[in-house]
């Protein structure tokens, strides 16, 4: 982005805040934005990276599944990707849910979620807990749905609702709660220009109302011992540091946790926050701070996983913490995590984990459920590597021949794997694999 382009009235707001440092600031704008993927930790480890080592370049300092993405690779276009075994997000915007502590079957909500990417990061430090995302807009809740599914999350409720309404029926709920606010966006200038019409049309004073009606929700449904983040991604102290500051105020049950900086990120003018720049880290611009809850966290211990056999799918079962249940309304049957269940009321697009529907005598699996397997659930697989042109014509919705499936029984349905990861089914019919990998997933 070319500096010269920034309105004056912003120009001297970063000024203020920056001082010395403007001019580096001013310069890092003409640096390309960073790129990044984090590694889905439902489905991946480290170890597995050389699947795709064309892809992940150097490690993100403050997120320890993160990496920058190697100059020329194309993350969106590979079949891991497909196979939902990274994420791609932006460095900085790793680190919320890096820094929120998450226990082990904690009861865990995103409360600003969309598109996905704090979620999806959640879902994979989770152990046997539960996780709520929440957003008010039904679209981009669509959005964030898919790529919780696509990251093989099924322990989760996706919302579409005010912080006000679920306050109402979560009070002292959550262990953990994620409030990445919206904000006046300034830390993304670099990113997407178009952000400084909003920032001339409304700025800070409109967005931290806002904030502060959020985070006060968002305190009425943590638990006593529980974790609360907030975050943002300006620098505007009047979005920073003096609503935690005002908060802190407030809410005398609630303690500051310092937080410790990495790759450049500074503390903010509140000590213990954090602040991240631009012409600092290798990111965009980002505000951290974390607060404990007084009082004694609940023991939610991690429950062992077993097996659930799902009725109409003869050789597939799906694993679940706890005592799992399967539930059906309107055709669709779901699995809800442990004893979790709907409250009346309020806007869910999903409740648990879509298996799939009820069509005439048939039950058609969903694509959520061949994301949320593993290849040892199924008993009927066929595993595609990078070099069987199959593969492609598979991702882009074409039957593929069966070759590989020669004991598998005509009619029979086979969980297609990437490599040793569920990409989505397929059905044999003499002598070829009917691809029934849901069209929203396909390549175009």
């Amino acid at each position: 982005m070319d500096a010269n382009a920034l309105p004056q009235a912003f120009r001297e707001h970063l000024k203020e805040l920056l001082a010395d440092e403007y001019k580096d600031y001013e310069e890092s704008l003409d640096a390309a934005p960073c790129a990044g993927i984090r590694l889905n930790l439902i489905k991946c480890r480290k170890p597995d990276m050389e699947i795709f080592a064309g892809t992940a370049g150097d490690p993100v300092s403050w997120c320890q599944e993160g990496f920058y993405v190697k100059e020329g690779a194309a993350p969106s276009e590979q079949p891991a990707f497909f196979a939902g075994l990274y994420y791609i997000q932006e460095p900085s915007a790793m680190s919320p849910a890096a820094y929120l502590p998450v226990r082990p079957g904690a009861r865990v909500l995103d409360l600003c979620a969309a598109p996905g990417g704090k979620s999806t990061q959640l879902a994979g430090k989770m152990n046997g807990g539960v996780l709520y995302a929440n957003d008010i807009s039904p679209s981009r809740g669509r959005a964030l749905l898919k790529n919780l599914e696509r990251a093989g999350a099924k322990d989760i409720f996706v919302t579409a609702e005010t912080p006000a309404r679920l306050e109402r029926s979560f009070a002292g709920y959550f262990d953990s709660v994620l409030v990445d606010a919206p904000c006046s966006g300034e830390g993304m200038v670099r990113k997407d220009p178009g952000i400084l019409k909003d920032w001339m049309e409304r700025g800070p004073q409109y967005y931290s109302v806002i904030q502060k009606e959020i985070l006060e929700s968002a305190a009425g449904m943590t638990a006593d011992g529980g974790f609360l983040l907030y975050s943002t991604c300006t620098f505007s102290e009047e979005e920073d540091e003096e609503i935690i500051s005002d908060f802190l105020e407030k809410h005398n049950d609630f303690s500051l946790v310092p937080l410790s900086p990495a790759g450049g990120a500074v503390s903010g003018k509140l000590p213990g926050t954090l602040k991240f720049w631009p012409h600092r880290v290798r990111g965009e611009g980002h505000f951290l701070a974390l607060m404990n809850k007084h009082g004694e966290a609940a023991d939610r211990p991690a429950a062992d996983e077993y097996p659930v056999t799902i009725p109409g799918l003869d050789g597939i079962t799906v694993r679940t913490p706890g005592a799992g249940k399967i539930f059906q309304k309107d055709g669709l049957r779901y699995l809800l995590p442990g004893s979790e269940k709907a409250v009346p009321g309020l806007r869910y697009l999903r409740t648990g984990l879509l298996l799939g529907e009820e069509k005439g005598k048939r039950f058609v699996p969903s694509q959520a459920l061949a994301m949320a397997l593993r290849a040892e659930d199924a008993e009927y697989t066929l595993r595609l590597t990078a070099g069987d042109g199959r593969l492609k014509r598979y991702l882009k919705g074409e039957s593929v021949d069966s070759t590989g499936a020669e004991n598998v029984p005509e009619g029979a349905r086979i969980l297609i794997l990437y490599e040793k990861w569920p990409l989505g089914f397929a059905k044999k019919n003499r002598g070829l694999l009917k691809n029934e990998l849901n069209p929203g997933w396909r390549i175009m």
